[in-house]
């Protein structure tokens, strides 16, 4: 993550925001923030802990002044540091404004993608007037030097490219402005393609603009991109074969009043299409509009670009053509082609003439279950709008949450979505108008801030929902843009009964279970495995169907199953889809023997010289899971080894044969007798290993022998 001092004219102001969003179960999270340098030097602030759902905010400007003095004036990067199950366990994000203008940046935090290697960081530049300043920011966060080549385009495609070297943890930054004209390039717009030759998970970037004369900011998310990507790969399912981006929050020519414009004031949507490619491709475009009576979409142009072509899309113009209502505040904006992921990329835009009031909305590919949301404002000067969209092909029912109380409260929202539908959350107006959630609980009429999450409650498996979050400062007309972060599940799901016991000719029902990587819960995922992809490793011994084990023969095999979920935990920028295979064992007969009551337990009656310990039980015949073996008529049999330790001298054992009931029990007696009792403290530890129906079971009982006691297993 980026930090940046955007002018040397106005002391900027930096805010770190933090989010814990493990469960309560799971307890406190602490981080370390340290600012790095331009030159990879760091300087650790002082650890925050946050509570599960809590946000926490540390001022850069003020920790410098205490912290790292030496760094006023300069520029660099943020490092997190914590200790915890999954890395998706905390959100950050920093948010760089000036102070008393309407300029301002939110840039999120990202892992080091270790798994990414071979690609490109790709981007789109605007300069939207002749007195904008921008920064192109390079960071490293490998411990090896990043070899990159930048190359600019113009609208056309035409290009100039320059070898960087970053060295490690450092950071550069530079002025496309001065980049073009000093390559010869013309235009307002164009793109920028950031080649790296190994380790490009290793890079970040940031692209913002600013004007102090007339007031403007924006920031132009960068995107990832890698030459060889399928969208399989991003999708989970081989039979897709089209790629969509979306922007959610589009304002259009007439604002929204809940943005806090001025009365009259007209915005100019727009929307920055680039091809990141060497060939010519295609995009389809869809408008998916909003007003405050109306919803519904609108088929924008199919675009044909060049290799390298970067094409302005005036929305405003399709707004006057009828293409989409003039009535209409508010779209989502979706993308389409059939290459690769990132082949095309977008950025949104939407401000008035002058550059003073607007706000833009970024483009992503994400669909999941679950996100995890930052922090939202609401006071006298402050508004958050949130939005959940479904970007599946049927209908969703949708959870948005709003946690408050330094996280320990919530208010619950649902809505089902149909497809290309979302969602709209004015928190300032839910505030204001006391309006119930789904509970009937109202927000406190004071409250100021909080965080936020949403959730696909009908596919929680891979899941469908994109996301998008405007904060509006009424007071300067700014609007800043702010994303949640994905949540998925770790990649390796499991069987619940690892392993699981069946009867022979008779059945047991199979679990899966995973984790999801923000919250650290565990939670069945049965729904999402395919019922026919059941199957077991020896059909003899056992076979599966929609999650039921039936046991054929006494023996041991394997069941396995496959499916398709939304992954956390394997690559830092996004959470994508999956195939897994969940698969563990199966004993088909029982485990072990454990007993299940005392009858009756006293000193035993023993030879003259002797004294001991008697307990008679019932034992009874069990799965793995400590469920009963229920078949009567078993033969059951035991041999007894003594090991050590041996205080009470023990050097023979008697054992014998008996059968179950119907319930799989049997009465057993257990007795020592010894010539160090009853005065000794020792004890005779030995092994108890039971045969059932001449099947030896895995499971070998611990018996502890004292004077005056005698324990199997523990009990």
């Amino acid at each position: 993550m980026n930090y940046s001092r955007p002018t040397g004219r106005r002391k900027p102001v930096g805010a770190l925001k933090c989010k814990c969003a493990i469960t309560f179960a799971h307890g406190d999270l602490t981080v370390t923030p340290f600012l790095r340098a331009a030159d990879g030097t760091e300087f650790p602030l002082p650890p925050v802990t946050i509570a599960p759902n809590e946000i926490r905010a540390v001022d850069v400007s003020e920790a410098i002044t205490k912290s790292a003095p030496q760094l006023k004036g300069l520029y660099g990067s943020v490092v997190f540091r914590y200790n915890s199950e999954g890395m998706r366990n905390l959100y950050a994000a920093v948010m760089v404004y000036d102070q008393g203008h309407p300029i301002a940046f939110h840039m999120d935090a990202f892992a080091q993608a270790t798994d990414y290697d071979a690609g490109s960081r790709e981007g789109t530049w605007w300069l939207p007037n002749a007195t904008a300043k921008d920064y192109l920011v390079l960071t490293s966060k490998s411990q090896q030097p990043l070899r990159t080549t930048l190359r600019l385009f113009d609208a056309a495609g035409k290009s100039s490219a320059q070898q960087i070297v970053l060295q490690p943890k450092t950071t550069l930054r530079n002025s496309v402005r001065t980049l073009i004209q000093r390559a010869g390039l013309t235009g307002a717009y164009g793109g920028f393609k950031i080649d790296v030759q190994s380790k490009v998970g290793s890079l970040d970037t940031a692209y913002l603009l600013f004007d102090e004369i007339v007031g403007f900011s924006a920031l132009m998310k960068t995107f990832d991109r890698n030459p060889e990507g399928k969208i399989e790969q991003r999708l989970g399912f081989p039979e897709m074969k089209t790629w969509t981006t979306r922007a959610p929050m589009l304002a259009l020519t007439n604002p929204d009043p809940s943005l806090g414009f001025p009365a009259g004031a007209t915005l100019q949507p727009e929307v920055f299409v680039r091809n990141a490619t060497a060939a010519p491709v295609a995009v389809a475009l869809r408008f998916n509009w909003r007003s405050d009576t109306k919803n519904g979409s609108s088929i924008g142009p199919t675009l044909q670009l060049a290799p390298y072509e970067t094409r302005l899309v005036d929305v405003a113009a399709l707004q006057r053509s009828g293409t989409i209502p003039d009535q209409a505040n508010w779209a989502s904006v979706e993308l389409s082609s059939s290459g690769r992921p990132n082949d095309i990329m977008a950025t949104a835009a939407s401000y008035d003439r002058t550059l003073r009031y607007g706000t833009q909305t970024p483009f992503n590919d994400q669909l999941t279950f679950h996100w995890e949301g930052g922090e939202w404002r609401v006071d006298a000067t402050h508004n958050s709008i949130i939005t959940a969209g479904n970007g599946g092909s049927a209908a969703a029912k949708t959870l948005f949450t709003i946690y408050y109380d330094s996280g320990k409260k919530r208010y619950d929202l649902e809505q089902v979505l149909k497809p290309h539908e979302q969602m709209w959350v004015d928190v300032g107006k839910l505030i204001h108008d006391q309006a119930p959630d789904k509970n009937g609980l109202l927000l406190p009429p004071d409250l100021t801030m909080g965080s936020y999450e949403l959730q696909d409650l009908t596919d929680r498996g891979v899941g469908n929902l994109f996301e998008g979050k405007v904060i509006v400062d009424k007071t300067y007309g700014h609007v800043a843009y702010g994303c949640a972060t994905c949540c998925g599940w770790n990649a390796s799901p499991w069987m619940y009964y690892d392993p699981i016991g069946v009867g022979l000719g008779a059945t047991s029902t199979q679990g899966v279970w995973d984790r999801d990587n923000c919250t650290s819960q565990d939670t069945s995922v049965l729904e999402y495995i395919l019922d026919s992809s059941w199957n077991t490793g020896n059909h003899a011994i056992a076979t599966a169907s929609d999650a039921v084990i039936t046991g054929v023969a006494v023996g041991s095999t394997t069941n396995s199953a496959t499916g398709t979920l939304t992954i956390g935990n394997i690559n830092a920028l996004r959470c994508p889809q999956a195939p897994v295979t969940p698969s563990g064992p199966v004993n088909v007969a029982p485990y072990q023997v454990e007993p299940i009551a005392t009858a009756s337990q006293f000193p035993a009656a023993c030879p003259s010289g002797q004294a001991g310990w008697n307990r008679n039980v019932t034992n009874q015949v069990q799965y793995v899971d400590g469920t009963a073996y229920a078949y009567s008529g078993l033969t059951v049999s035991d041999v007894l080894s003594v090991s050590t330790p041996n205080t009470l001298g023990i050097s023979g054992t008697q054992t014998g044969t008996t059968t179950t009931t119907g319930d799989g029990s049997f009465s057993d007696n257990y007795s020592v007798c010894s010539s160090v009792c009853p005065s000794s403290t020792g004890q005779t530890d030995a092994l108890q290993n039971w045969t059932v129906a001449a099947y030896p079971l895995p499971h070998a009982n611990v018996i502890v022998y004292k004077c005056g006691s005698i324990t199997i297993d523990g009990n």
